[in-house]
């Protein structure tokens, strides 16, 4: 299950950019080790948001690290045990990275443990001086995650998906990026309504925002992360979420606002619309 202090943090403030820079900085070095320490891609799953900004710099490219609208901390699951603690303990020693050190402890919830990830120039002023991690580990094939059983060949209803996202070097990539399917990584995204008694709080509302506008980009279907939801999800919950979803994309003017309204990963008007309908007949189905 979600932590109840997850479900009750206070409303998103567009992160500052040079945190963010520093926090995608890391990622990139993961992504990096991950590929160098040839790890498998279900060893290293993100899930939350970094599984949506992954998923926006698949559609949109490299220009999403200065639109993103940031996360201070990585949601990960892993089935290979102690291979976060291996990534880890190259970039501590690794004098280019900027990673000094990190803590572990361990959550009530089962097969979570909190990997607190320590950055070097940690008193800058305006700079994050650590990396929070929710860590998902087992030492078999099943995860408890959120009141759902994840497996190695299956998050929520597809295995992970490995991304190729090419950085402004044409010959260089972010190394190994897995995540869960866009539809999956949907489908836990809407779950904290499950859990959180102020519905979609303001990051989830432009998480949603940006998933629509990733399947206008890329083509894909919203009515396939729609079926997704009502396929993994009791009546009274999806009928939940999708009324959630219709009123935010009847009046996203808040989110348009924190953003930007010329922020490519906010859809236009006409995307807005489309899916309202989208919503309305899939209830009706």
């Amino acid at each position: 299950m979600i932590e109840y202090s997850e479900v009750t943090r206070h409303p998103f403030k567009s992160q500052e950019r040079m945190t963010w820079y520093r926090i995608n900085s890391f990622l990139m070095d993961v992504g990096q080790i991950g590929a160098d320490l040839k790890l498998g891609k279900s060893d290293l799953v993100h899930i939350g948001g970094t599984a949506t900004f992954y998923h926006a710099y698949n559609a949109f490219g490299p220009k999403v690290v200065s639109h993103f609208r940031g996360t201070h901390d990585m949601d990960v699951i892993c089935f290979n045990p102690g291979a976060m603690q291996r990534l880890l303990d190259v970039l501590k020693t690794d004098p280019d990275s900027q990673v000094s050190g990190y803590t572990v402890s361990y959550s009530h919830l089962p097969d979570k443990k909190k990997f607190n990830v320590v950055l070097k120039n940690s008193r800058v002023p305006g700079l994050a001086n650590a990396i929070p991690i929710d860590y998902y580990e087992t030492k078999t094939d099943r995860i408890d995650f959120n009141n759902r059983v994840i497996s190695r060949d299956r998050i929520v209803l597809d295995p992970p998906q490995t991304l190729e996202l090419r950085t402004l070097n044409p010959y260089k990539t972010r190394g190994l990026v897995s995540v869960a399917s866009l539809r999956d990584s949907f489908v836990i995204k809407m779950d904290v309504m499950d859990f959180s008694r102020l519905g979609l709080r303001s990051k989830d509302k432009l998480d949603a925002l940006t998933y629509l506008a990733i399947c206008d980009q890329t083509g894909y279907g919203f009515c396939n992360l729609l079926e997704a939801v009502k396929q993994t999800s009791s009546r009274d919950s999806w009928l939940r979420k999708f009324n959630a979803l219709e009123e935010l994309f009847k009046n996203p003017q808040e989110e348009y606002a924190l953003l930007g309204q010329d922020n490519p990963l906010l859809p236009k008007q006409e995307t807005l619309t489309k899916a309202t309908e989208a919503i309305q007949k899939v209830k009706r189905s």
